[in-house]
């Protein structure tokens, strides 16, 4: 088992926790996008998703909902969620970022990886899409 990670040693941190459960906790960004971004987090120190118990997720994620609710309200902006695996934060700790966003997630993508906003997929490219993913890798 690993050590307890900076995400980990945050739930101590009561100047910027919100909530705590018996599987998770919400915590104001240290090093936020923009006002109000949150991360949301299970308690125990896990990297994967498919790490997760059915209550942590279950806990995780009921959180989720009760503060996008909450960033809607206060900052009348619709909120993104965007969940960090190991390879892509900066974290060794699965998390939530739930932001208020003027855009959705196909603003945010298109922008940052510098891709069209819309695009087509042809029948067949869905089908050789589909069949890829069916496969046992």
């Amino acid at each position: 088992m690993e050590e307890p990670c900076e995400l980990c040693l945050a739930i101590d941190e009561d100047y910027r926790v919100i909530e705590r459960t018996d599987h998770s906790f919400c915590l104001i960004a240290l090093s936020p996008i923009k006002a109000k971004h949150l991360l949301i987090l299970p308690r125990r120190h896990v990297l994967d998703w498919k790490d997760l118990s059915m209550e942590e997720s279950k806990d995780l994620f009921e959180m989720v909902s009760r503060y996008k609710d909450k960033i809607l309200k206060i900052s009348n902006e619709e909120p993104t969620l965007h969940m960090n695996f190991e390879r892509h934060g900066t974290q060794r700790h699965i998390h939530c970022h739930l932001l208020p966003t003027k855009g959705g997630f196909r603003d945010l993508v298109s922008a940052h990886e510098g891709i069209p906003r819309w695009g087509v997929v042809s029948k067949e490219e869905m089908e050789k899409l589909r069949d890829e993913f069916s496969r046992d890798n």
